[in-house]
Parts: C-alpha cells; structure tokens; sequence
C-alpha cells in the first residue's frame, strides 16, 4: 500500500479537537483534491508509467482508504461549523457530497466510468461546502448576519 494512504489514515485518526477551527475545512479540501487528482491523472500517468499498473489494479481499495480520512474530517469540519455558523445548508451539501464519495467505489452495478465521474462530482460538492463553511464560519466570528 502506498505511503501516503497510512499518512492520511493516521491524520484522519488524530484528535481533530485539537486543531484551530478552520483546519479541519482545509484539511478535508485537501483530501478531496487528492481524490479528484487521482482519478484524472492516474489514466493519464498509467501509460508513461507501467509500474503505476499495480495501483490501478487496486483503485476501488486506494477510494475506500481515502474516505476513511474523508469522512470523519468533513464531518467533524462541517458539524462544527454548523454548530457555529447555523448554516444547514452548508452540512446539507457536505452529507450529500460525502454520500456521493461513499456510492462511488462500493457501488458494482454502475456502469465503467462511472466511478471516476460520480468521484469528481462528490470531490468538487465536498469542497464548495467546505468553502463556504470556512466563509459562513469567518462571517460568524465577525458578528456578520449570516443567510441561511
């Protein structure tokens, strides 16, 4: 298994308690960049570098480590940001991206390429509704009214 996969299990394990308010926001976009990263370039990489072949062969295993980083940071993120902000409609979009990560590799009767697309799909909600957490969040803390 590749490195990294331990790193961002270990980092997803960690006392997100711990970290400011916004970490867990930047953290969780980090994550989900790193899922639509690799399903663009990886079809392109593969050909260039045969070796890479070995992770391919395991792509449904390297999406279900990731989002076992990608789910408790996004929703420990965006829970604590609603608690702040009381903005629903930011962990709304949050489950459902997160939901759509979640039937990506798990569900077998999609037709091939589906997985790819419904990944970048789930990656690009999950990070909007992170952004807009951080912003719902940074107008909270200013004492601005915040729409719902």
């Amino acid at each position: 298994m590749c490195p990294a996969l331990y790193v961002l299990i270990i980092i997803s394990t960690m006392s997100l308690e711990r970290l400011p308010a916004h970490a867990g926001d930047r953290i969780a976009i980090g994550f989900a960049g790193l899922c639509a990263f690799h399903c663009l370039v990886f079809p392109l990489v593969i050909p260039v570098l045969p070796w890479l072949t070995l992770i391919a062969e395991r792509e449904s295993e390297v999406h279900r480590l990731l989002l076992l980083a990608i789910v408790p940071v996004s929703a420990y993120a965006l829970l604590r940001g609603c608690q702040r902000h009381r903005r629903l409609t930011v962990f709304v979009l949050g489950a459902l991206a997160v939901g759509i990560l979640l039937l990506a590799p798990f569900a077998k009767t999609l037709p091939s390429g589906w997985e790819p697309a419904l990944t970048l799909i789930g990656s690009g909600m999950l990070s909007v509704s992170h952004l807009m957490n951080l912003q719902a969040m940074r107008q909270a803390h200013a004492g601005l009214a915040v729409a719902t």
